[in-house]
């Protein structure tokens, strides 16, 4: 039962969406942002954008810069004292994504992290209660903070309902 390995497409700007023998698929491109459902009755059917889509834009770094605040070229980033920068480029693991200022792809340097938190689980701890230790006025700080909005919100919720 050998069966050929289908590659699926977006068919509004053509980027890779899936890739192997699939019966239905429902997925939000992430290059255009169309809605794209598939099966094998009817194929690809485009569903459009998202009318919510780019109420809430992903900011990158210290800077907190959208795509279009970025600029295309390291030199420019440095230049601009920007933590990240945009060319549009994929990296060599085909990512089309924001790169540091160091030219690291935004999403290899996030799964890297995520990968070395979970394997090495014991290192990561030991590291995070230092910094606790190193920085518990602030961390202290951060827990009355959150104890007292949540009386707040408990307050207002109690008076909402009488």
């Amino acid at each position: 039962m050998n069966q050929d390995i289908k590659t699926y497409h977006c068919p509004d700007c053509n980027n890779t969406l899936a890739v192997g023998n699939i019966l239905s698929l429902q997925i939000k491109c992430p290059i255009c942002g169309e809605n794209i459902t598939m099966n094998p009755k009817d194929g690809f059917v485009s569903r459009g954008k998202d009318p919510n889509e780019g109420t809430i834009q992903k900011t990158y770094g210290r800077d907190k810069l959208t795509i279009e605040q970025m600029t295309n070229t390291q030199k420019d980033c440095l230049k601009a004292e920007h933590s990240h920068y945009f060319t549009g480029k994929r990296c060599k693991w085909n990512h089309i994504a924001p790169r540091t200022k160091r030219g690291e792809c935004h999403t290899c340097t996030t799964t890297a992290a995520r990968n070395f938190a979970r394997d090495n689980r014991a290192k990561v701890t030991v590291r995070e209660q230092k910094s606790r230790n190193k920085n518990r006025k602030h961390y202290l700080d951060l827990q009355r903070k959150y104890r007292e909005t949540k009386r707040l919100d408990k307050r207002m919720h109690d008076n909402i309902n009488e």
